[in-house]
């Protein structure tokens, strides 16, 4: 039996199939829940299954982290439920490596500014002194004013 939580702020359909069955099944998890699969399997269909979560980036409760890589936000555990310390742990994993990818988003964006903006002939000289992209998460409307919003600056010059 394997026990799937979904620690994405997204519903999340998981699919996958069994050895010795050609039907392909799903499981529909909503944000912040777990389901329960493979109550009757036998160890090579859960380890099969098991197989197909770690390549989507799913983890086991024991690997949840401030440091994951290629995780999609999919937390599993064969032995009991996933408790909801480590949902919630799995979460702001999932919630960093967002922000981690939107500001390398936005240095790239800066170089790549900066990078076509140059002089075209000639030694490719900057037209500017510098090149500057600012990030500045907004509030929603309704929302009160917090100090944990996104703010970011990237600055490109001589």
């Amino acid at each position: 039996m394997i026990y799937l939580a979904n620690a994405t702020r997204q519903h999340y359909k998981f699919f996958y199939r069994v050895p010795e069955n050609k039907r392909s099944f799903f499981v529909d998890i909503p944000s912040g829940y777990q389901e329960r699969i493979g109550k009757d399997w036998s160890p090579e269909q859960q380890t099969s299954v098991i197989a197909q979560l770690e390549a989507i980036g799913a983890k086991q409760v024991p690997q949840i982290s401030g440091k994951m890589e290629n995780f999609s936000g999919l937390v599993y555990s064969t032995s009991k439920p996933v408790s909801e310390d480590k949902i919630h742990q799995a979460n702001e994993v999932v919630i960093s490596d967002a922000e981690k990818r939107s500001i390398d988003t936005a240095q790239k964006a800066a170089r790549t500014f900066d990078l076509t903006t140059r002089e075209k002939k000639g030694k490719g000289r900057r037209l500017a002194r510098e090149t500057s992209v600012e990030i500045i998460e907004e509030d929603k409307p309704g929302e009160k004013p917090t100090s944990d919003k996104a703010h970011f600056k990237q600055v490109v010059g001589e």
